[in-house]
C-alpha cells in the first residue's frame, strides 16, 4: 500500500516573512578582514528589516537611535583608521543620512570612542580614529537616521597619523617620508605670516604648515583630495 502524505501551506492575510540582516545584533556582527585601503562593493550591506538594540544602549552624543543599526568588527593594523559609509550617492547604495559609531569593549560592555551622524546633504558619512591598538576587536555600527533603511558600502583605509596640524609656520609639523596621511578638518588661524599675506594668498585662514629636507633635486607634486568634512 502506497501511503501518499499531503503538505498544506496557509497563508495569513497581512501576515510576511521578515528575514533581519545576519549581523542585526552586535554578537552576531559581520567581520571586516581587510583594513588596508579596502572598500566593499557598493550596496553589499544593508540594514533593511534591523531590530531596535537589545540590552542596554551605549551612552552616545551623536543622536543614534539604536533602532535600526547592523554591526561589524575590524582589527586594524595600524594605530588608526579612516571609515567611509556611502549610502545614497552615486549608485553605492540606496541608505540615506546613514550614522556611524566605533567602539571597543564587549557586545555586554560598549564603550563608544569615536561617531558621525553628519550625512544629511550627501549621504555619505566619514571617520577618522587614532590612538587604536592593533589586532584590538572594535565595533562599527552603522544604522540611518530618521528610521531610514537601505544599502550601502563600507570603506577603511588604515594609515599611520601624522602630528597634529599647526597653524602657524615656526611650529609646522616635519614630514620624514612620502606616506600619505589623512587630517579630518583644518580650523583656526594662526598668527599672520607676512610671507604669505604678501601673495595671491592675502589671507591666512584654516592653515597648516609642513616641512621636510629634500634628499635629492628635482621635481615635487603634492596630491591634495579634500574629504568633504562637515563640522
Amino acid at each position: 500500500m502506497r501511503i501518499i502524505y499531503l503538505v498544506l501551506l496557509f497563508v495569513i492575510p497581512g501576515a510576511s516573512l521578515i528575514a533581519q540582516p545576519i549581523n542585526d545584533e552586535c554578537t552576531t556582527a559581520f567581520h571586516l578582514p581587510d583594513t588596508d585601503n579596502w572598500c566593499s562593493n557598493p550596496g553589499a550591506y544593508t540594514n533593511v528589516n534591523a531590530t531596535p538594540f537589545t540590552g542596554s544602549a551605549p551612552v552616545n552624543n551623536c543622536f543614534l537611535s539604536f533602532k535600526n543599526e547592523v554591526w561589524f568588527t575590524f582589527r586594524p593594523e595600524t594605530p588608526a583608521i579612516y571609515i567611509k559609509v556611502s549610502g545614497a550617492v552615486n549608485g553605492l547604495g540606496t541608505l540615506r543620512n546613514p550614522s556611524i559609531a566605533i567602539f571597543d569593549g564587549s557586545c555586554n560592555n560598549l564603550n563608544k570612542i569615536g561617531c558621525n551622524s553628519i550625512s544629511s546633504i550627501t549621504n555619505q558619512v566619514e571617520l577618522s580614529l587614532a590612538d587604536l591598538v592593533i589586532g584590538r576587536v572594535y565595533y562599527l555600527l552603522v544604522e540611518g537616521q530618521n528610521l531610514s533603511t537601505g544599502t550601502f558600502q563600507i570603506c577603511l583605509n588604515g594609515f599611520i597619523p601624522p602630528p597634529n596640524p599647526q597653524s602657524d609656520c615656526y611650529k609646522g609639523v616635519v614630514l620624514c617620508d612620502k606616506s600619505p596621511f589623512i587630517i579630518d578638518t583644518i580650523l583656526g588661524i594662526g598668527i599672520e605670516d607676512s610671507g604669505v599675506t604678501n601673495t595671491c594668498i592675502f589671507q591666512e585662514l584654516s592653515s597648516a604648515w609642513y616641512k621636510w629636507t629634500c634628499e635629492t633635486s628635482g621635481t615635487l607634486t603634492f596630491t591634495l583630495t579634500p574629504n568633504n568634512y562637515q563640522a
